[in-house]
């Protein structure tokens, strides 16, 4: 599965990296320790729905162009 080897990547990575969609126990599997918050979310023909954000980095401040120098 391709999206399996891209979270297995993304997982052991040195990069901020987000990723957005909806529970899943695979994402939850692949990456353990990540920061995880969820929101509702509204979705096709007005239903509702809970949205998961997975985050690798503490993302609590937007970045600047100094941040990418930052190595």
């Amino acid at each position: 599965m391709a999206a399996v080897r891209q979270e297995e990547g993304a997982a052991s990575g040195r990069a901020k990296i987000m990723i957005s969609g909806y529970e899943s126990e695979m994402y939850n599997g692949y990456l353990q320790g990540w920061r995880k918050e969820s929101f509702a979310s509204c979705a096709e023909g007005g239903g509702h729905r809970q949205e998961i954000v997975w985050m690798n980095d503490e993302c609590y401040a937007q970045m600047t162009l100094a941040d990418t120098s930052k190595a």
